[in-house]
């Protein structure tokens, strides 16, 4: 058995790509924003996160390897070989999650030691992101596998593999499923009951790929040739279909793969006025929010500043307040800050503008003392960071080069445009 699993180690197409699958997660994971370094919960996440763009190559490369009897006209010889059909295609199918698994582990040992080298609280990865990705790969390789043995072309297979791979994970055809996650806030935890249901998934599609092996002389079965040839074999086919049906079914029962932590008793809060509280797991940004909580209650001639910035779930539930989200980096995460100060200068509106025209001035007004806000508090605009809202930029550049008490009275002036213009006529 070991010498059969490492010549089809040898013989997979996959081995020529696997030095591009190791690089293409390992950029994967700082091609796009390192927010996750020095947070356990997000560097889980971000190590499971490019499993995705590389799943598509191993459903493409799991539906060439099975599909190779087709192509050597062996399957006659295949069929009849001593050993178990389902055992070779275990082995074959086997090296495929092998060569899935092994990029993967290198992304995620290259993450762990990133964010361990850090000032980092303690902790480690949180298994149930790891788990999610290789329930991605063992079925992303199941799949390929069973086209490669039911599609006799040589083309179809391995362009049909990536397509659906890309429509279920990518494009969200069935939403439900959640075989992969974009981030992995403190503020959720992986359910075990869902996930469980997923790695049902998993082995269904395993059950589905190696009975496809067991076809007659090898060649690929349709429904013309069902009634005919070995009935085990046909109930194999029914039972790999019902399990796989059946474990969709409980995925969508299990509900969603993730639920909300609850708050813990005693977060992690600055000494600083005004002070900062996050998340424990979170301890790595807390250093950075300081700086800016501090210079926002430099603001309090213009901004009611509360005395305390929270982390969004530390109150209450989520998204029942207006609370800054680390989720998304320190940038993000100033704006929720500036956004809960302004909250906090013009309370909750008696009325809304009555027309157009107030009510564009009331958001241009608005808009920019709010970029103006997070320019001073923060800085410059990330490069990495795209879109917004419009404002008028000549403006904002002019006022912030402009001497401090000419800022402060342009910020007043916006700040009597929103409230004059909140009940305008």
């Amino acid at each position: 058995m070991t010498k059969i699993f490492f010549i089809e180690m040898r013989r997979s197409p996959l081995r020529w790509w696997l030095p591009f699958l190791v690089l293409v997660d390992v950029s994967m994971l700082f091609s796009r924003s390192t927010e996750w370094i020095g947070v356990w919960p997000q560097t889980s996440a971000a190590a499971q996160l490019p499993v995705f763009y590389f799943a598509i190559i191993l459903a493409a490369g799991a539906a060439w390897a099975s599909g190779r009897a087709f192509r050597s006209e062996t399957t006659e010889n295949l069929a009849a070989a001593a050993s178990p059909p389902w055992r070779r295609e275990a082995i074959q199918l086997a090296t495929t999650v092998v060569y899935g698994l092994m990029p993967f582990l290198v992304g995620t040992a290259v993450a762990a030691v990133t964010t361990a080298v850090g000032d980092s609280p303690r902790g480690f990865l949180w298994p149930g992101y790891l788990v999610l990705a290789t329930v991605l790969i063992v079925c992303t390789c199941a799949l390929g596998h069973l086209l490669g043995r039911t599609i006799q072309s040589k083309i179809a297979a391995p362009l049909i593999g990536p397509v659906v791979v890309f429509m279920i994970v990518g494009f969200g055809v069935l939403p439900f499923l959640e075989l992969a996650v974009l981030s992995g806030a403190p503020q959720f935890k992986v359910e075990l009951v869902p996930m469980l249901a997923r790695l049902a998934l998993a082995a269904a599609l395993v059950g589905a790929a190696l009975a496809a092996g067991r076809t007659a002389a090898g060649r690929s079965w349709t429904w013309s040739r069902f009634g005919r040839g070995n009935q085990f074999q046909h109930a194999a086919y029914l039972a790999s279909a019902g399990a796989v049906v059946l474990s969709l079914v409980l995925i969508y029962a299990a509900g969603p793969l993730r639920s909300a932590r609850p708050a813990p008793e005693e977060p992690l809060c600055s000494d600083s006025t005004p002070k900062v509280c996050v998340w424990p797991e979170q301890r790595v940004h807390l250093a950075r929010m300081v700086p800016v909580a501090e210079r926002l209650g430099a603001l309090s001639s213009v901004l009611v500043v509360p005395g305390t910035f929270y982390e969004e779930g530390l109150r209450g539930p989520l998204g029942s307040n207006s609370d800054f989200a680390l989720v998304l980096g320190d940038w993000a995460a100033t704006r929720g800050m500036v956004s809960t100060a302004l909250n906090d200068t013009f309370g909750v509106p008696a009325c809304e503008p009555t027309n157009d025209l107030d009510l564009r001035r009331n958001a241009e007004a608005f808009t920019i003392l709010k970029e103006w806000i997070v320019a001073r508090v923060y800085g410059p605009k990330p490069s990495d960071i795209h879109g917004g809202f419009e404002y008028d930029e000549e403006e904002l550049a002019r006022v912030l080069t402009s001497s401090e008490s000419q800022q402060v009275d342009w910020a007043r002036s916006k700040i009597a445009i929103v409230r004059e213009t909140t009940c305008g006529g």
